[in-house]
């Protein structure tokens, strides 16, 4: 078991510098590189600051199981086909999917509504929708008039 080989591995196959996991995980760089070149062994703190960064379990880190996954593989859906790929087919260049990078508690979010979504009654749904849309109109989101146009929204976050 090499963790260093790990680390370094699945942050290549996530994209992701050294640099973007220094500034995620608050790591300096060089403490990064000694590290996945087997130069130093991490504490269980530094072990749980990157496997957070890389949005694996600890266990995936230290067995290296998750290494081979593709580029494209949504971290939220169960089937691991992306979700932005269906809601944003045929929008504008603006909202080309890319690898997104989410917090924990982004995943959490979007995986609760991933699955009540798939899952919940239609009475669910117009809940959702309506607690969202009222969250929208929160000056507590940023408004990106772009977004909200590709979401047929208004700027104040009412439907078109």
């Amino acid at each position: 078991m090499n963790i260093g080989k790990n680390i370094a591995e699945m942050r290549r196959a996530r994209a992701i510098s050294q640099t973007q996991l220094s500034k995620s995980t608050r790591l300096a760089v060089p403490y990064i590189s000694r590290i996945e070149h087997s130069r130093l062994e991490p504490s269980l703190r530094t072990l749980r600051k990157i496997s957070a960064a890389l949005q694996v379990s600890l266990t995936d880190l230290l067995d290296g199981k998750d290494i081979g996954i593709t580029l494209h593989r949504c971290p939220i859906s169960v089937t691991g086909a992306c979700m932005g790929e269906r809601v944003f087919k045929g929008r504008p260049r603006y909202f080309k999917i890319h690898i997104e990078r989410y917090s924990s508690q982004q995943l959490e979010l979007l995986r609760l509504c991933y699955y009540l979504v798939s899952f919940g009654k239609p009475t669910l749904l117009d809940t959702l929708i309506n607690l969202l849309e009222c969250l929208l109109r929160s000056r507590h989101v940023r408004k990106d008039p772009t977004w909200l146009r590709a979401l047929h929204l208004r700027t104040n976050g009412r439907k078109k």
